[in-house]
């Protein structure tokens, strides 16, 4: 509510107060019976905020000062609207001090600091003033003490009638309840009203002939306002109180005095002081009633929230012990399918090499003593990595659950099919009549795998290789049986794509000379060995040197240089191939830097870039780093991939191409024509290049085939705006050829030989601003 309404009310509510006081007066002095103006203004200090009294206390002034006192000056008025405002001060102040938070008429304690501080000790003080003002004026008829103690006692029963009634009515207003009685208690309220209005004029009305001869005191309605404590509260026992009052004011105005052998000023005191105790005993048995009433409706609802508490545990009870034989169910199941998934495969459902090992070790017991013959059988697919490059993992996950399927349909329920994981299974035949029995399954396995895969309607076409190691010929346990399966598988593999190979003893020392070459070749950047050589790349139509080619060599301590075809696939399979190519970019990026530098070529060098390294996140923040570090302008590089590396996943190939195109660099297709080649995604990419692959270029201009379609790529080139550059030129015709379809660069042994760096270097020297071939 607004502070101006507040003000609003309380003004009037004072006036109105004023005018009541003002206009029950019996005294000479003109001294009220009980004073309203100072219980409503206690009841607005007791209610609202400390900063809104003064606001109140100004609305009290000129609500006094209009009601005015009959026969007194304006300033006397004033004065006691001071002596008010100062009673009412005062004991809200002592109140609200001894009382934290809220003030309310809802504790025995709180009703007894009331009446302690406000119409004992405030009323008591603000007396002192009055009485002093009636005598400053000349208007005391009566002794100071006499005057001080109507003062006193007619703002303490305004007090004690009126603001616990105020405060309660408007605690009422503030939580919205019904402002009337319920429906139960009008006739118990009509009952009390009567009671009020015969006690009270038998007891204030003492001409009256029934009562003539019968002594009759106030103190006899006390039962009437315990009464209204009991059945109706505070509220009802604060307006039972004042009905009282208003009807004793009543017949002492009316010139009724119950006690007619006392002065007026005598009669009013006991009036008082009689209305007084039945105030108090009513307001405080209110309280402790309501206190008591309070306290049992907290115990009877704490007890009915223990009793819903019990209810509620007890269905959780059982709830929970129905959950616990539900989570036992669970936990069971849980229990069996965490021991199905320790010993199967996720993704195809087949034992994995867990469950595997343990079938192979009762196998073998069981061959011991039958004496019949076991194989072994260790299969991978095939070029399993270009699916997954090229088509994505999740199809490649479809190729590999498919896989496990065609297997599981070749051998008989007594054998086993497993995933040893990646793109290996194996399988075990048991209780064979012949060691041929092993080539005829391995036969179905190569025939059901070579039939083409339907994924999300892509076709897909893979092939197998599989080594197979019997028992006990080629290992009496588990682990040489796996081991030697796997050497007949890579033999398989390496001489035959799509074939079988029944293991010998030899191919223990070439899987041996594999896992070596290995394990050199982790050491090989450490040790020196890698470099790189580089070989110029040559515009056709004049013979200048346009850009180099870096290609990684391996100059191995004991067999001398490596062939790129036997340790790149090396590197791609053991997962070097990322560390090697970050080391053969940085190495290309430094040494081209400083040729630039020297003016040496003003073209780009070329470094290509394998699958796994395009795929690490970071990897257009490496090649900028790689940049800044060496030196090399971002239009001096020219990075290669290839085309299975740009159809995957193509919105993040994409985004790379993008950021790499941002930096400057430029971006070519290397081995055009040997992949998955599509016109969709050269419109798509920022490329910059086409390389032909030397397959298409070797047996030019003869080959009609290869003509046709070196023609086609150089064409397409040429319409989508790109350079493009044909590998593995070796011959005069072969350039003139290649020149005549106005293809714009080669590449070959035509030209010149891949250089280690510090010749070429001298070779750039040597051929500057020159022409290669004179025409």
């Amino acid at each position: 509510m607004h502070i101006s309404i507040r003000m609003m009310l309380v003004g009037i509510t004072y006036y109105v107060g004023a005018w009541f006081g003002v206009n029950q007066t019996i005294t000479a002095e003109g001294i009220a019976i009980f004073w309203p103006p100072n219980a409503v203004l206690l009841a607005a200090f007791l209610l609202f905020p400390h900063r809104q009294w003064p606001l109140m206390g100004l609305a009290a002034l000129a609500a006094e000062l209009i009601a005015g006192v009959p026969g007194f000056p304006l300033w006397a008025a004033l004065a006691f609207g001071l002596v008010n405002l100062f009673e009412a001060s005062l004991g809200a102040w002592l109140i609200r001090y001894f009382v934290s938070g809220r003030f309310d008429f809802d504790k025995l304690s709180n009703a007894a600091t009331f009446v302690l501080f406000g119409p004992l000790l405030a009323s008591a003080s603000a007396a002192l003033f009055g009485a002093a003002i009636y005598v400053l004026l000349g208007r005391a008829d009566s002794s100071y003490l006499l005057l001080w103690r109507l003062w006193w006692f007619g703002d303490a029963l305004g007090l004690l009638l009126l603001t616990p009634l105020l405060v309660t009515l408007w605690r009422r207003l503030q939580n919205r309840p019904r402002l009337f009685l319920p429906r139960f208690k009008r006739s118990e309220t009509t009952a009390l009203v009567a009671i009020a209005l015969l006690l009270a004029t038998l007891v204030f009305f003492q001409g009256a002939e029934i009562v003539e001869d019968f002594v009759f005191t106030p103190i006899l309605l006390i039962p009437l306002g315990i009464w209204s404590a009991f059945h109706f509260g505070l509220l009802g026992a604060s307006l039972t109180v004042v009905l009282i009052a208003i009807l004793a004011v009543d017949h002492l105005m009316g010139g009724l005095n119950p006690y007619p052998s006392i002065t007026p000023q005598q009669a009013v005191l006991l009036t008082q002081e009689h209305i007084a105790i039945i105030a108090v005993v009513s307001l405080g048995l209110a309280v402790m009633w309501h206190e008591i009433s309070q306290q049992r409706r907290t115990m009877q609802q704490q007890e009915n929230d223990l009793q819903a508490h019990n209810v509620l545990l007890e269905q959780r009870i059982v709830e929970r012990t129905k959950d616990l034989e539900h989570a036992n169910q669970s936990l069971q199941v849980a229990n069996q399918r965490l021991t199905y998934m320790a010993q199967h495969d996720i993704l195809t459902g087949l034992p994995n090499r867990t469950l595997f090992t343990d079938r192979l070790d009762v196998a073998i017991v069981q061959a011991k003593r039958s004496g019949k013959p076991l194989a072994l059988l260790f299969m991978d697919l095939d070029r399993f990595k270009n699916v997954n490059d090229v088509f994505g993992h999740a199809l490649g996950d479809g190729v590999l659950s498919e896989v496990a399927i065609r297997l599981a349909t070749c051998v008989r329920a007594s054998d086993t099919v497993s995933r040893q994981g990646g793109d290996e299974f194996t399988v075990i035949l048991t209780e064979l009549d012949h060691i041929q029995d092993a080539a005829r399954v391995a036969e179905k396995l190569l025939a059901v795998v070579a039939s083409p895969f339907i994924i999300d309607g892509t076709e897909v076409v893979v092939g197998i290789s599989i080594g197979i190691a019997c028992f006990p010929e080629n290992g009496r346990d588990a682990t040489a049986l796996l081991s030697n399966a796997d050497a007949a598988m890579y033999v398989a593999k390496k001489e035959s794509r799509h074939h079988y190979q029944f293991y010998s003893a030899s191919m223990n020392a070439w899987a041996q000379g594999r896992l070596t070459l290995e394990s050199d070749l982790r050491h090989a950047i450490k040790r020196d060995e890698l470099f790189v050589m580089y070989q110029p790349q040559v515009d056709l139509a004049t013979g200048a040197i346009v850009g180099l080619e870096a290609l990684a060599r391996w100059r191995h301590p004991t067999q001398g240089l490596i062939s790129p075809d036997t340790f790149i696939p090396l590197a791609e399979e053991c997962g070097l191939i990322v560390t090697i190519g970050a080391w053969v970019l940085e190495t290309a990026c430094r040494h081209h830097a400083l040729w630039v530098a020297e003016n040496l070529i003003v073209g780009t060098v070329a470094v290509n870039v394998s699958a796994h390294q395009f795929r690490q996140p970071e990897f257009v923040e490496k090649v900028e780093q790689v940049l800044v570090h060496s030196g090399l302008s971002a239009a001096h590089l020219e990075l290669e991939v290839s085309e299975s590396v740009v159809m995957q996943d193509l919105h993040e190939v994409m985004d790379k191409l993008e950021k790499l195109h941002r930096l400057g660099v430029k971006l070519a297709i290397d081995d055009f024509g040997t992949g998955y080649s599509s016109l969709s995604y050269l419109k798509k990419f920022p490329i910059h290049r086409l390389k032909i692959d030397q397959s298409f270029t070797r047996g030019l201009p003869g080959d009609r085939e290869n003509s046709a379609i070196t023609q086609a790529i150089i064409s397409m080139g040429r319409s989508l705006e790109l350079d493009v550059l044909a590998e593995g030129i070796e011959t005069r015709e072969q350039e003139a050829y290649l020149r005549s379809l106005a293809c714009h660069r080669g590449q070959g042994y035509l030209y010149a030989r891949p250089f280690p760096a510090t010749e070429c270097a001298d070779y750039l020297r040597s051929h500057e601003a020159a022409l290669l071939v004179s025409r």
